[in-house]
């Protein structure tokens, strides 16, 4: 089976990526806008899930990922954006372990420049995100700098959304 994500599933689901197995329920979308940028490239998910070394990557990222998972739980549950966000930016950065963000730095620090809650990234691609503050900064206006200092780069905003049938 083609890797996927858990768009089939209704709320937000935890989902075995390369099963499509669910996992665990972990809630119903946010309210939050994001803006999201792509600096370009590709992954090839089926090569990329059949690495060698995709075991022993996952494991050595595990402890962070538990405490990501943790903290995105509990601020779901209690709508603790904050601590929502907390969670994403533990998550991002545990993957770069896995498959490294040239440009994750850089697009941290103007997650903090901008006051954003956190930063999201593609765990099997180039996309990376930030969760904007419901009383922050006009994601369209923090899309249109992005997108200035990075010409070559696609960025955009969006609303977070649950998944499933509609």
């Amino acid at each position: 089976m083609e890797p996927s994500d858990g768009q089939m599933f209704p709320g937000i689901m935890m989902i075995n990526h390369l099963t499509g197995e669910p996992k665990r329920y972990l809630g119903q979308a946010p309210p939050l806008e994001m803006v999201i940028a792509d600096p370009g490239g590709s992954i090839d998910s089926v090569l990329f899930n059949c690495r060698r070394d995709l075991a022993s990557k996952n494991f050595q990222k595990e402890p962070m990922v538990r405490q990501a998972l943790e903290l995105v739980t509990r601020g779901l549950l209690t709508g603790d954006w904050e601590m929502l966000g907390r969670g994403t930016s533990i998550s991002a950065q545990a993957n770069q372990v896995l498959l490294p963000k040239q440009h994750l730095s850089l697009w941290r620090q103007w997650a903090s420049e901008f006051r954003a809650l956190g930063v999201i990234v593609a765990h099997s691609g180039t996309i990376m995100g930030m969760l904007m503050r419901p009383d922050g900064l006009e994601p369209r206006e923090v899309a249109l700098y992005i997108q200035r200092k990075k010409p070559d780069w696609k960025v955009w905003h969006t609303t977070l959304i649950n998944g499933g049938l509609r």
